[in-house]
Protein backbone atom coordinates (compact mmCIF):
# COMPACT_ATOMS: atom_id res chain seq x y z
CA UNK A 1 0.00 0.00 0.00
CA UNK A 2 1.61 3.77 -1.00
CA UNK A 3 1.19 6.78 0.20
CA UNK A 4 -2.12 8.90 -0.67
CA UNK A 5 -0.35 12.25 -2.02
CA UNK A 6 -2.26 15.52 -2.19
CA UNK A 7 -0.82 18.06 -4.65
CA UNK A 8 -1.43 21.80 -4.20
CA UNK A 9 -1.29 23.98 -6.74
CA UNK A 10 -1.46 27.60 -7.48
CA UNK A 11 -1.50 27.04 -11.16
CA UNK A 12 -5.06 27.52 -13.00
CA UNK A 13 -3.49 25.94 -16.08
CA UNK A 14 -5.08 22.63 -14.71
CA UNK A 15 -1.70 20.54 -15.65
CA UNK A 16 -1.83 18.33 -12.46
CA UNK A 17 -4.70 17.05 -13.14
CA UNK A 18 -3.54 15.89 -16.94
CA UNK A 19 -0.07 14.30 -15.80
CA UNK A 20 -2.80 11.74 -13.55
CA UNK A 21 -2.80 13.31 -10.18
CA UNK A 22 -6.35 11.97 -8.46
CA UNK A 23 -6.01 14.13 -5.41
CA UNK A 24 -5.19 18.24 -6.55
CA UNK A 25 -6.30 21.89 -4.54
CA UNK A 26 -6.27 24.16 -7.03
CA UNK A 27 -5.94 26.84 -4.94
CA UNK A 28 -6.84 29.76 -7.40
CA UNK A 29 -9.74 27.68 -9.35
CA UNK A 30 -8.80 26.52 -12.77
CA UNK A 31 -9.17 27.85 -16.10
CA UNK A 32 -10.43 24.24 -17.89
CA UNK A 33 -14.14 25.54 -16.81
CA UNK A 34 -16.80 27.99 -17.80
CA UNK A 35 -19.86 28.17 -15.47
CA UNK A 36 -23.09 30.09 -16.25
CA UNK A 37 -24.02 32.86 -15.06
CA UNK A 38 -27.57 32.17 -14.29
CA UNK A 39 -27.95 28.60 -14.19
CA UNK A 40 -25.00 27.74 -12.51
CA UNK A 41 -24.16 24.83 -15.18
CA UNK A 42 -20.69 24.30 -15.33
CA UNK A 43 -18.79 23.24 -19.14
CA UNK A 44 -15.21 21.96 -20.24
CA UNK A 45 -13.25 25.08 -22.25
CA UNK A 46 -14.23 22.53 -25.23
CA UNK A 47 -17.85 23.78 -25.29
CA UNK A 48 -16.91 27.63 -25.77
CA UNK A 49 -13.98 26.41 -28.29
CA UNK A 50 -16.70 24.91 -29.95
CA UNK A 51 -19.30 27.85 -30.10
CA UNK A 52 -16.41 29.75 -31.38
CA UNK A 53 -15.47 27.77 -34.20
CA UNK A 54 -19.61 27.47 -34.99
CA UNK A 55 -19.26 31.17 -35.74
CA UNK A 56 -19.35 32.32 -39.72
CA UNK A 57 -15.58 32.62 -40.95
CA UNK A 58 -16.24 36.59 -41.07
CA UNK A 59 -17.34 36.76 -37.31
CA UNK A 60 -14.02 35.05 -35.68
CA UNK A 61 -11.52 37.17 -38.02
CA UNK A 62 -12.35 40.67 -37.15
CA UNK A 63 -10.15 42.97 -34.93
CA UNK A 64 -10.29 42.28 -31.53
CA UNK A 65 -11.96 45.80 -30.79
CA UNK A 66 -15.11 44.45 -32.63
CA UNK A 67 -15.50 40.97 -31.06
CA UNK A 68 -18.64 40.86 -30.06
CA UNK A 69 -18.59 36.60 -29.13
CA UNK A 70 -20.41 35.61 -26.43
CA UNK A 71 -20.52 31.92 -25.36
CA UNK A 72 -23.81 31.19 -23.84
CA UNK A 73 -24.92 28.40 -21.60
CA UNK A 74 -27.20 25.28 -23.48
CA UNK A 75 -29.17 24.65 -20.64
CA UNK A 76 -31.09 28.29 -20.22
CA UNK A 77 -29.12 30.70 -23.06
CA UNK A 78 -27.08 32.41 -19.80
CA UNK A 79 -23.35 33.92 -20.81
CA UNK A 80 -20.86 31.42 -19.98
CA UNK A 81 -17.93 33.03 -17.60
CA UNK A 82 -14.30 31.46 -16.10
CA UNK A 83 -14.84 31.51 -12.32
CA UNK A 84 -11.94 31.26 -10.09
CA UNK A 85 -13.32 29.57 -7.01
CA UNK A 86 -10.78 31.02 -4.48
CA UNK A 87 -11.65 34.65 -4.65
CA UNK A 88 -15.20 34.27 -6.06
CA UNK A 89 -14.24 36.34 -8.59
CA UNK A 90 -15.66 36.22 -12.34
CA UNK A 91 -13.26 36.83 -15.39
Amino acid sequence: MGKKVTVITQNIDGLHKAAGNKRVIELHGTDQTSTCMSCLMQYEQSEVISQWIAQPDEKKFRPISEDDFVPTCKNCGGILKVIYPSSDSIV
